[in-house]
């Protein structure tokens, strides 16, 4: 497991564009690396365990896709993404998304 201290901060998480079927889908992407412990009720990656990376996309209001599990992991590969991550949805903009740290805790909200 990553200590902390060397894990990269979710402030230093990046935007992404990724199209798929003549569309653009933002994507939020935080890449700690292999290891890093994490705490999901995501629908791809949920539960606790070691993770190398967190996506949040962006998708468009009534989304519809039946298939989020497999539609999310296609993003991640989209976007270079390998091994075991958390992927997440959003109607929110990803890219207004806003970050805060206290007491050693950190948090990037898009909402």
């Amino acid at each position: 497991m990553r200590t902390p201290s060397a894990t990269p901060a979710l402030a230093d998480s990046v935007l992404l564009d990724h199209e798929e079927d003549g569309r653009r889908w933002p994507l939020l992407v935080w890449a700690p690396g292999p290891g890093t412990r994490m705490v999901s009720s995501a629908v791809l990656g949920g539960g606790i365990g070691a993770r190398d990376w967190v996506v949040n996309a962006q998708v468009p209001p009534g989304y519809s896709r039946r298939d989020p599990v497999a539609h999310l992991g296609a993003l991640a590969a989209g976007a270079g993404l390998r091994g075991a991550g958390v992927g997440l949805m959003t109607a929110a903009s990803v890219g207004d998304r806003r970050f805060a740290a206290d007491g050693g805790a950190e948090a990037v909200v898009t909402a």
